[in-house]
């Protein structure tokens, strides 16, 4: 990890010359990941090919750095157009991803890329996986490019829901055939198996790291994250990450939902640079450039973007 801190220390001025957010001194998660790399690369216009639907709660379209966030979407929760977050998990996934860059609060990772809200989850938090398949149906019918699901559920869950879960399973399967790239966040419960999708072969599961505001920099994996597979999940920043909330606020939140959306705003920028990447490839990538992070008895993979932008130009 040493590494990945003089990479930090080298870059942080250059992210402030790229950046005029009005926080982007407490946007840790971006420094640490350079994202730097990705904004010398591609333009805002040119990731706006890409299309990404968020299957959450929905958005709060009217937040000062959303406002390119356009109601496109559905809200298969109460089968109609109404995108409105009413929770609020939503609108910190957008933020995230596709926060302007706008010198307002924020700014996400791939502001550009189109944005399609799909509500599967109700005010409460809670959904069912009739809807998920439904999405994942729209998913198809509208050929998405990347699907974020910074929510998911237990793989064995009531045996009264098993033909769901394998009709689940199945549209899954077929949305990474038609080549979209799944992103699943692992689950905040610790000692838990990862939930679905993430659990699924062919998604890319993601883990929620932080770091200590201490000298050096000491990193920490997330004490909720759920089990994971040490040789196929990617980790990026989790803990106390800001980002937007509901009411044109502003807020930190924690988990892997939101080590997930920092993924899938990468993601974004390999799509834009290598159009007919498959999932599989892209998860290779990803992979190939992590910096290794010994952890207890593990060795995990950390996201860094600097690595992947070195990667595809030698393509």
């Amino acid at each position: 990890m040493d590494y990945l801190l003089n990479e930090l220390i080298n870059n942080e001025q250059v992210f402030y010359k790229m950046t005029d957010a009005k926080y982007k001194d407490y946007l840790w998660n971006l420094r640490l990941i350079n994202i730097e790399s990705l904004w010398d690369k591609i333009t805002v216009k040119q990731l706006n090919n890409i299309n990404i639907a968020i299957f959450d709660s929905g958005v709060d379209n009217k937040h000062a750095d959303l406002s390119e966030v356009k109601a496109e979407g559905f809200n298969f929760v109460n089968n109609n157009y109404d995108i409105e977050d009413k929770l609020g998990h939503g609108t910190k996934i957008n933020g995230i991803i596709s926060g302007d860059r706008n010198g307002n609060g924020i700014c996400g990772i791939a502001s550009g890329a189109k944005i399609h809200n799909i509500k599967v989850i109700n005010e409460t938090g809670t959904g069912n996986i009739r809807n998920i398949i439904k999405a994942f149906q729209w998913a198809i019918e509208n050929k998405m490019d990347i699907i974020n699901m910074s929510i998911g559920h237990p793989l064995n869950i009531d045996s009264g829901l098993s033909k769901l879960v394998q009709e689940e399973r199945e549209v899954i399967n077929e949305a990474i055939k038609a080549g979209i790239i799944i992103v699943g966040a692992i689950g905040n419960i610790p000692g838990s198996d990862t939930q679905v999708p993430a659990c699924y072969e062919g998604v890319i599961s993601v883990g929620s790291y932080g770091v200590k505001n201490t000298k050096p920099i000491e990193f920490y994996v997330s004490k909720l994250n759920s089990n994971y597979c040490c040789d196929k999940t990617i980790f990026a920043p989790g803990e106390y990450v800001l980002t937007t909330t509901r009411g044109n606020s502003y807020g930190y939140d924690s988990g892997s939902s939101i080590a997930a959306a920092h993924v899938t705003g990468v993601i974004a920028y390999i799509k834009a640079m290598i159009p007919t990447i498959t999932p599989d490839e892209t998860h290779r990538i990803l992979l190939d450039t992590c910096i290794e992070f010994e952890y207890e008895t593990s060795k995990l993979n950390i996201l860094n973007v600097r690595k992947v932008i070195e990667s595809i130009v030698r393509r």
